[in-house]
């Protein structure tokens, strides 16, 4: 049965830094706080429900205001949307928009405004999603995670599955290979925006974060707060109360019937 709506628990905190450089959309509502928390229901009709995370890449003012604009971008979706076209498609075109805009504003400032992207987009019990960077998209499903999103690193990790990778700790030298803000289209170096499509059921839930998150936490933690069914509040609060926290931030998402 397709959902009547989707449920979201979404929160933001700047851990032990002096500036969040994490950004938020959920619902229509681009956010940016030192610390922020909220929850929601979002209805389905024939337009799409869209969510992201955001976590700025480089110098505090340039990542900051990357993190920011990206998230504005998601309010001109239904500017971008074409019924003709996938879900898929539609996400991807709206985020390479937003990329195109902030690398101009980049060459013409001689900015480095780089940020990473984690999104999906809801319609129905189909949904459809695309990072760019290190910020993940779960799927929780029948109490295991799985992760729907790539990480773009300068090297790779044989002795990891795609789940450890998404909790790896920076001491292990992860460096992005990919971010909003470079012409990726037009380098080889870089790896093309990862996307991909699923359905969404009852009892299932989509988890976006900022690799604040899952550096704080273990995979071991992080289960164990999805099958409590703890909100992201929850999980940011304990993954910024940590000693040298980066910015946190998560949307937790989930189907339900009327």
């Amino acid at each position: 049965m397709k959902p009547a709506y989707y449920s979201y628990t979404a929160a933001t905190a700047i851990g032990s830094k002096d500036i969040n450089r994490d950004a938020l959309f959920f619902d229509g509502t681009a956010e940016q706080w030192h610390h922020f928390e909220t929850k929601g229901r979002a209805e389905c009709n024939k337009d799409a429900v869209l969510f992201a995370v955001f976590d700025g890449v480089g110098r505090k003012k340039g990542s900051a205001r990357a993190a920011r604009e990206m998230a504005r971008c998601l309010e001109r979706w239904n500017e971008f949307y074409d019924s003709k076209k996938t879900l898929e498609e539609n996400l991807l075109y709206c985020i390479s928009e937003g990329n195109d805009e902030l690398f101009s504003y980049n060459v013409l400032n001689k900015g480095d405004a780089l940020t990473t992207v984690a999104a999906v987009a809801l319609q129905g019990d189909s949904y459809a999603y695309l990072n760019m960077g290190d910020s993940p998209v779960f799927q929780y499903k029948k109490r295991k995670l799985t992760p729907l999103s790539c990480s773009h690193f300068r090297q790779y990790f044989d002795d990891c599955d795609d789940l450890d990778i998404c909790f790896l700790h920076k001491e292990r030298g992860r460096r992005l290979t990919l971010a909003a803000g470079l012409r990726y289209a037009q380098s080889y170096t870089c790896p093309p925006i990862h996307t991909g499509s699923g359905t969404l059921q009852k009892g299932e839930r989509l988890v976006l974060c900022t690799d604040g998150v899952t550096d704080a936490l273990t995979l071991k933690e992080f289960l164990r707060y999805m099958k409590k069914g703890y909100s992201a509040d929850r999980f940011v609060t304990a993954a910024a109360d940590e000693p040298y926290s980066d910015n946190c931030t998560m949307i937790i998402v989930s189907p339900k019937e009327k």
